[in-house]
């Protein structure tokens, strides 16, 4: 059978009824189709123009607390009554028939689109970079450099989920980002071109990077914090260069409860904008610690070292999710 264009074109009632044939609190059919293109100018070249297509069903259930997860590419409905069937196993108890709408329903997105970017072909996007290149080139007689990337993507989701949901959403992305670097004859280098290894060209890169210690005693800043978070450790996430917005995980962190740690927190994530939290600290710590990671840029890394004290953010703080 060919696959389907979406869960729409699939028996979901049936496949979400496998899934709930031995029990479970929730079972769920996540779909996404993410459709990409990305144009890359650099050094007054075209050197990228790439485009695809990623698409795949995400199988999830809960069962007595516990999250059971699979996801496969092959979207036919042989594969996913199959894998459905497999996660099964993994309840305990009577079968639980399938309640769902009878057709998925289409949830708008917070914007509107009025020109959808598929509806421009990929020449009118190269013309836009050499357009932006040529703009940031005649800005100074000092720019050296200028990067220009063109991003779009169209993002399909549906999810059919038991009991009771079934929804529809597209969701459109576009970036067009700029970086152009100047140069003054005469400056002195900073010692910030740094390189992965003799496989690869220098480029700007960060360093070590410090916040200075205060004076404020760590144990004074937790103590006039009634409610919060408190991180000891953050773990992986992703920041956008061109907004500033961030999101991490928390790998260690506490609930805060009457200017005292409480209770592990476990699954957190935090999300802000970098330029905007650090006009939010409101107190510095006395103490100083030390970390060492990588800096990832163009898919290339370089061992850094960053340090910071203790820090309280202010209002109106961030999200933690």
């Amino acid at each position: 059978m060919p696959e389907a264009a979406g869960l729409s074109g699939l028996p979901v009632s049936r496949i979400l009824s496998a899934l709930l044939a031995r029990g479970g609190e929730h079972g769920e059919l996540f779909f996404e189709e993410v459709r990409s293109l990305t144009v890359l100018m650099e050094d007054g070249r075209i050197e990228r123009v790439v485009s695809g297509t990623d698409a795949g069903i995400g199988v999830r259930l809960l069962f007595r607390g516990k999250t059971y997860y699979a996801y496969a590419n092959d979207r036919s409905a042989e594969s996913l009554l199959a894998l459905s069937s497999d996660l099964s196993r993994y309840a305990e108890g009577d079968g639980v028939a399938a309640a769902l709408p009878a057709a998925s329903r289409e949830v708008p997105g917070p914007t509107v689109v009025r020109v959808p970017p598929a509806a421009r072909g990929i020449g009118e996007k190269v013309a836009l970079v050499r357009e932006v290149d040529r703009i940031a080139r005649g800005y100074s007689p000092e720019i050296r450099q200028v990067r220009v990337t063109s991003s779009e993507s169209l993002r399909t989701i549906e999810v059919a989920a038991h009991p009771g949901v079934f929804a529809r959403e597209e969701q459109t992305y576009c970036v067009l980002a700029v970086q152009a670097v100047a140069g003054d004859d005469g400056v002195a280098p900073t010692g910030n071109g740094r390189r992965e290894s003799y496989r690869h060209k220098p480029s700007p890169r960060m360093t070590n990077t410090l916040i200075l210690p205060g004076s404020t005693p760590p144990e004074a800043i937790l103590s006039e914090a009634d409610r919060g978070l408190l991180v000891v450790k953050m773990g992986g996430g992703q920041v956008n260069t061109v907004t500033g917005d961030f999101m991490f995980e928390v790998a260690e962190g506490y609930r805060i409860e009457g200017g005292k740690r409480g209770e592990p927190v476990r699954g957190s994530t935090i999300t802000g904008n970098g330029p905007e939290v650090l006009s939010m600290i409101d107190r510095v710590g006395s103490d100083l610690g030390f970390g060492i990671g990588t800096c990832g840029k163009d898919g290339l890394g370089v061992p850094v070292g960053d340090a910071q004290p203790t820090l309280s953010i202010g209002p109106p703080f961030i999200t933690v999710g």
